[in-house]
């Protein structure tokens, strides 16, 4: 297994999301735990709590959500809203990510499984 693709920012896998009769397909980004940490940080912010008297980091985590969209989903296909086709678009996929906890879940799952994303490029390549 090669691994040095698993560090660069363009390893991209075109995943199947949903039920297969009804399957959309997402093509995502791997999340390394460095990119991840950075995502982290960007959403946390440091706060004064005045009661101990001590700083407090709070995290936003719709923030964290939306960021973490914008890195690991790079397209899908498949998707519809009330009959009509829901393209692809980054106000779509942050309406996606912050409004669809399965959407999200999904997302954050696959994109930081190395595994799973490897297991999906092969059955990719031995479709084709």
């Amino acid at each position: 297994m090669e691994l040095g693709k698993f560090t660069s920012d363009d390893f991209e896998v075109e995943v199947v999301y949903g039920a297969p009769e009804d399957a959309a397909f997402v093509t995502l980004r791997y999340v390394p735990i460095e990119k991840a940490r950075e995502l982290y940080r960007k959403a946390t912010k440091l706060d004064y709590n005045p009661s101990t008297h001590q700083p407090a980091s709070k995290t936003d985590e719709d923030k964290f959500a939306r960021l973490w969209g914008e890195w690991a989903v790079v397209s899908w296909r498949g998707f519809e809203m009330d009959g009509q086709e829901y393209p692809f678009t980054p106000e779509h996929r942050d309406a996606l990510m912050s409004g669809h906890r399965k959407f999200k879940a999904f997302v954050m799952q696959m994109a930081d499984d190395i595994q799973a994303l490897t297991q999906a490029e092969r059955e990719k390549i031995r479709g084709n």
